[in-house]
């Protein structure tokens, strides 16, 4: 603290010893140690303090640039609700049927359409239905028939047409037997 030597302070030691004396000589170390323990101490809390006060001055740049931040982020997130809230609306506005995707046709599965079945089926038909008709099997061609349809038409599901054909064809059937 001081920066004194060993020399130094035999000399001060000899010199109060002579001075005060060998019986005031303790009294004075202790007197001189319990201010030397409250100069520290006061030193320390000093030190403590100036400390406390540099953090709480960061804790409030901090907090502060914080708040700023965040309200930033909320008027950003204002900014993008709003943004949503209007297209929401433009798309609510847009009628039902034109929010729904292209109708599919059997072409764009790479199936023949609904007029080259039906042309071959009824081709196979009038073949048949001459055929049986000579032949005196009307019946059994019946039966081929509604097969034939079965194995030509594997796609029914796909338009709402082909579901009433199975619909009807599968009626026929249950009570046909």
């Amino acid at each position: 603290m001081f920066e004194l030597s060993f020399g130094e302070i035999l000399l001060f030691t000899i010199v109060a010893l002579i001075v005060l004396g060998p019986e005031r000589l303790p009294a004075l170390a202790r007197f001189l140690g319990r201010w030397m323990a409250k100069i520290q101490n006061l030193v320390h809390n000093v030190k403590a303090e100036i400390s406390a006060e540099i953090a709480v001055d960061d804790l409030k740049q901090m907090r502060d640039e914080f708040q700023a931040s965040a309200q930033t982020i909320r008027e950003d997130i204002r900014a993008q609700a709003a943004q949503l809230q209007q297209v929401k609306q433009e798309v609510d506005d847009i009628p039902y049927w034109d929010k729904l995707p292209p109708q599919r046709r059997p072409e764009d599965f790479g199936l023949s359409s609904d007029d080259d079945d039906m042309a071959a089926e009824r081709a196979w038909t009038a073949a048949a239905q001459e055929a049986a008709y000579h032949s005196g099997q009307h019946v059994a061609l019946a039966q081929q028939s509604r097969r034939r349809r079965k194995d030509v038409r594997p796609y029914q599901h796909i338009n709402r047409q082909a579901q009433r054909i199975g619909a009807r064809r599968q009626l026929k059937q249950s009570r046909h037997g």
